[in-house]
Order: structure tokens, then C-alpha cells, then sequence
């Protein structure tokens, strides 16, 4: 302690009063403006908050939008290909119906769309 100069008692003179109210006025004026800043921190700190959650509300609603867009599509596929099936059923079995064709009737190649497999018809 006596390193730091804590250890001796020193004598504090008195201050006048003048000097004491200038003092006072100085203390109370630093603590008004530390105040006044600090506020001001506090105040742009909450709006930015606000802000941050704004916009991260838009972009959770732009994403359900967006989750609830691909689940409506992925259900019209769906419907799509079961319309496209029963299509294929239906052409099919009018095919069946039909009298066998001819050979000149016959394609030259068929492709299969599912396995990419193309079979060539020989006469």
C-alpha cells in the first residue's frame, strides 16, 4: 500500500465554496451527458432488435410461402402422373381392343420413357 501511496494520511484542503459548486456543476453536467448517451445507446440497441426480428419474420413468412409453393406443385406432380398413368392405361387397352396390326402397321423402334430402353422392330 505505501508503494501506491495509499499508506500515508495526506491533508485535503478545503475547498472554497465557489470551487465546490463549480465542481458540482461539472459532475452533475458529465453525469447528465453519460446519461443522456447512454440512453441514446440503449434506445438504438432496441430498435435494431427490432429491426434483426422484422426482418427475420418476412423471411420465415417468404419461406413458408415458398415450403407451402413446393408442397402444392409436388402434389399437382403427383396428381399429373396419375392422370398420365390411367391415360396410358386407357390408351393401352383400346390398343388390346383393336385388331392385331399388320406388319407394315408395326414402328421401326420403340422407345421405353422409364428405362430409356429402345427396341428396334424387325420386319
Amino acid at each position: 500500500m505505501r508503494l501506491l501511496g495509499l499508506g500515508n494520511i495526506a491533508q485535503v484542503k478545503p475547498l472554497s465554496e465557489e470551487m465546490a459548486v463549480d465542481l458540482a456543476a461539472d459532475m452533475l453536467g458529465e453525469a447528465v451527458i453519460f446519461g443522456v448517451a447512454s440512453l441514446c445507446l440503449l434506445l438504438e440497441y432496441k430498435r435494431q432488435q427490432r429491426k434483426d426480428a422484422n426482418k427475420e419474420d418476412v423471411q420465415n413468412q417468404r419461406l413458408l410461402g415458398l415450403e407451402k409453393q413446393v408442397s402444392e406443385l409436388t402434389l399437382e406432380i403427383e396428381e399429373q402422373s396419375t392422370r398420365l398413368r390411367e391415360i396410358y392405361r386407357v390408351l393401352g387397352a383400346e390398343k388390346l381392343l383393336d385388331k392385331s396390326p399388320t406388319s407394315d402397321e408395326l414402328p421401326q423402334t420403340i422407345i421405353d420413357s422409364h428405362s430409356r430402353t429402345v427396341l428396334h422392330v424387325k420386319k
